[in-house]
């Protein structure tokens, strides 16, 4: 009897079902380790972002530092410009002011030569008509 209850439709129903449930197992195991995989692969991929992340930050740091100092290089720079510049423009400007002094001075001086050179002409041309060159008048 035991051989016929092996045959019987109800066991062969369990093993069919036993065999289902083995395989239906071993694919939720693969289904478990792929799924395992992908997860770790995202895991490594979100780690490695996260690392680029930080480097980028320390990196933006490191320009923002750095733009700051060649702010402040321009800053400086433009101070002393500006100082320089504002320093040449006096000296430039007290220049031309001698310069001017200097040249109406100059004028001043050529217009009182040129009165004398006048009166000085006006006597030898005088004394030339008068007679008194030279030449004696007998």
């Amino acid at each position: 009897m035991s051989e016929e209850n092996d045959k019987s439709p109800i066991y062969f129903e369990r093993d069919r079902f036993l065999l289902l449930v083995e395989k239906l197992d071993a694919k939720i195991d693969e289904n478990a380790e792929k799924t395992q995989q992908k997860m770790d692969f995202i895991l490594d991929r979100q780690a490695q972002f996260t690392a680029d992340i930080q480097q980028l930050k320390e990196l933006h740091g490191q320009a923002e530092t750095r733009m700051t100092k060649i702010e402040n290089i321009i800053v400086r720079l433009y101070k002393d410009s500006d100082a320089r510049f504002n320093a040449l423009a006096e000296d430039t400007s007290a220049k031309i002011g001698a310069l001017v002094d200097s040249h109406m001075r100059l004028m001043d001086a050529q217009a009182k030569t040129d009165e004398r050179l006048n009166t000085f002409i006006n006597v030898v041309e005088r004394y030339i008509s008068e007679g008194r060159g030279g030449n004696s008048q007998s």
